[in-house]
């Protein structure tokens, strides 16, 4: 549908789709779901809508009821048109800056807007170019938008498109300096087991690499470019981790399956009377049970392809089973955590990767918060590639920028006492502020995160005054008498020969930290 100016507006100023900030529109799609349209209605937009959090250009989708003067022509799907203008609109780019290609996307019939000089080229690069050399890598890193294509890649695979890749592509690049190719996602109603109830356990991935495939639907041409591509080995493992990275979220059976109620939920209510609609015209399904028998028939796919899927990556790059990952932080509102292309926001999150292909992982502090280490690599900075061999956990641990007006101040240590002044080992701390502080549930630790002290309930240090923590309640009494509020005990020991002690709030966050030595300018002789 377009908008044209001799009749009225040039352009449809009206918000779509709620998930987009977009709201005018030279054209749109009303489409009836191709290929899907005798079956669930709903299973193109289902599938283009779950990349709407990954790095892939997709259609936008919402259904419809259709009525053309008064009279009901049943359910559409509204969709963006893909287009220039669709470029334009979701990049923020002028339209005179897109080359936008299909198909081959080498001949002159393949030139959507703009030109394919450029892309022409670049197929001319793969075909002659040794794969990993570096200098290659770098120069196709600046050619082809890599993250993005492989998640297109690996998502059209997981789906079981096979009406591409031979049809139903489209590429597009921003032709100023620095523009890269992207391939935009479309038309995936073969998906999710269309035609067959078991192609779930389709090999996509060996289809989507055949060199010698049939005209359609994946000739030669069509799957020349993720050949060459996987003939390097980190753009191979980078295809690997953004596929894992995929299975260890939008890809889960369960976040599929919730996704397709959420959208068959959509237009349940309308089914009847669009089966009444169409029920004479075609091979409509006469009843609403056999609607929801097809969208059992999707939801078997969901359930059932995630174990395929890894089958396939591990026979096709002889890759060993999955191990487990486990990421955490401390505290919760340091920051976060991203692995690969995950921005992983929950407090305990669990994924599986290939031992023999690195990840990427890479520590984000919040505002007020720095990185300060990983807690199972105390020496490695806040991003780093990580080898996987059995299941593994890896903590980011944040500290705060600045003591709040709220702090407590570690004051004094005493660790490694005199054989005639011993009163164990203990921390004394001060409240500098202007308000007293409830403590209770502070936590003590040294630089062993298993060595813990819970203040106990009622620990209230009020302003200007101490508190001191200590592993002899007995010794130090015996010493110091009761001039100063004391709790413990806890059950370990400070290093003679150097350590870190460290208060914790309630939420983990780190409220102050001292490390010591036994070495100058640290007193040698015994310590406190």
């Amino acid at each position: 549908i377009f908008s044209r100016s001799h009749i009225g507006p040039s352009i449809f100023e009206y918000k779509l789709f709620p998930n987009s900030d977009i709201n005018k529109y030279e054209s749109f799609v009303l489409r009836n779901s191709g290929n899907d349209w005798e079956s669930t209605i709903l299973r193109d937009g289902f599938t283009t809508s779950l990349t709407n959090d990954l790095d892939i250009d997709h259609q936008r989708y919402r259904p419809a009821a259709l009525y053309i003067n008064g009279e009901f022509w049943g359910i559409q799907n509204i969709r963006e048109k893909v287009s220039e203008h669709f470029i334009s609109s979701n990049h923020s780019i002028g339209a005179e800056h897109i080359d936008l290609l299909d198909i081959q996307g080498v001949n002159d019939e393949n030139i959507v807007h703009g030109t394919n000089a450029d892309y022409i080229e670049l197929i001319n690069y793969l075909e002659t170019q040794e794969m990993n050399d570096p200098i290659v890598e770098n120069a196709l890193t600046n050619w082809i938008d890599i993250e993005s294509y492989m998640s297109y890649q690996a998502f059209q695979i997981f789906v079981d498109n096979r009406d591409w890749p031979g049809n139903n592509i489209k590429f597009w690049r921003d032709h100023r300096v620095g523009g890269k190719w992207r391939w935009i996602l479309y038309d995936t109603d073969f998906g999710f087991g269309i035609w067959d109830q078991y192609a779930y356990t389709f090999n996509t991935l060996s289809f989507a690499l055949d060199p010698n495939g049939p005209g359609w639907p994946n000739p030669p041409w069509s799957t020349f470019v993720f050949r060459k591509l996987m003939e390097n080995e980190n753009f191979q493992n980078t295809f690997i981790n953004i596929y894992c990275d995929m299975l260890n979220t939008v890809l889960l059976p369960e976040f599929l399956t919730t996704r397709l109620d959420s959208i068959s939920g959509n237009i349940e209510e309308m089914i009847p009377v669009h089966r009444a609609r169409w029920l004479n015209d075609g091979e409509w399904p006469n009843s609403t049970t056999n609607w929801e028998n097809r969208l059992n028939q999707m939801g078997n796919f969901a359930n059932q392809r995630r174990n395929y899927a890894i089958m396939h990556l591990m026979d096709e790059f002889d890759l060993p089973s999955l191990s487990q990952v486990t990421i955490t932080r401390t505290p919760e509102s340091g920051g976060h955590v991203k692995v690969n292309t995950i921005d992983i926001l929950e407090t305990n999150w669990q994924g599986y990767y290939f031992p023999t292909v690195p990840i990427k992982v890479k520590a984000i502090h919040s505002d007020g918060f720095e990185f300060g280490y990983w807690l199972e690599f105390p020496d490695s900075s806040s991003t780093m590639k990580l080898d996987i061999q059995d299941a593994m956990t890896l903590t980011a641990v944040f500290l705060p920028t600045e003591l709040t007006s709220g702090s407590l101040v570690i004051n004094e240590i005493n660790y490694n006492s005199s054989e005639d002044h011993e009163s164990g080992d203990w921390i004394e701390i001060f409240n500098p502020g202007e308000m007293d502080i409830d403590a209770s549930g502070y936590k003590l630790k040294d630089d062993n995160n298993d060595h813990s002290y819970n203040f106990p309930d009622e620990t209230i240090i009020a302003s200007g005054n101490y508190l001191v923590i200590s592993n002899d309640l007995e010794a130090f009494s015996e010493l110091y008498s009761n001039q100063i509020p004391i709790v413990g005990p806890f059950d370990f020991g400070f290093g003679g020969g150097g350590d870190e002690v460290r208060i914790f709030d309630q939420e983990g966050i780190l409220v102050d930290s001292v490390s010591y030595d036994d070495e100058s300018p640290w007193p040698l002789e015994p310590d406190g």
